[in-house]
C-alpha cells in the first residue's frame, strides 16, 4: 500500500510505496470519495525503486592504482534484467559494465580510478 498520498492535481496523485522486488508488475487500485476504479480497469506499474550499493569490491588482490580491473557492486535494487547500468567512479565511466543479478553489477575501472576516493 502506499503511505502519503499527495494531490498534485485534478488528474494527477502521488504516492510513496516501499517494498516489492525492482521490475516487479503490481496492480493500481484507487478509491476516491467512497468511488473505486474496477479492478482490471487500471494500469499497472512497475517498480523501480533506486539502487542501493552496500559492497565495493576489486575482483583480485591486485594494485589497481597502476593496471585497473574487475569492480564488482553488490547491493539491491538493480533490476530483474540487464537494463545496461551505467556506473561511474569519482569523475570516470566504468567500461563494460554487466548486469549480474538484482544484487550484483560488475564493471572494468582503468588505471589510477578511485584512487583518491574516501
Amino acid at each position: 500500500a502506499c503511505g502519503t498520498v499527495t494531490w498534485s492535481s485534478d488528474t494527477a496523485l502521488t504516492c510513496a510505496y516501499s517494498g516489492g522486488v525492482s521490475g516487479t508488475v503490481v496492480p493500481v487500485l484507487l478509491r476516491v470519495d467512497g468511488q473505486s476504479i474496477a479492478p482490471g480497469t487500471a494500469p499497472s506499474l512497475r517498480l523501480v525503486p533506486p539502487p542501493i550499493i552496500s559492497n565495493i569490491a576489486f575482483e583480485s588482490n591486485r594494485s589497481y592504482a597502476d593496471i585497473g580491473g574487475g569492480l564488482v557492486l553488490t547491493g539491491a535494487h538493480f533490476g530483474t534484467q540487464d537494463s545496461s547500468p551505467e556506473i561511474t567512479v569519482g569523475a570516470s565511466s566504468c567500461r563494460d559494465s554487466e548486469w549480474t543479478s538484482d544484487s550484483a553489477i560488475r564493471c572494468s575501472v582503468g588505471p589510477g580510478m578511485g584512487m583518491h576516493l574516501a
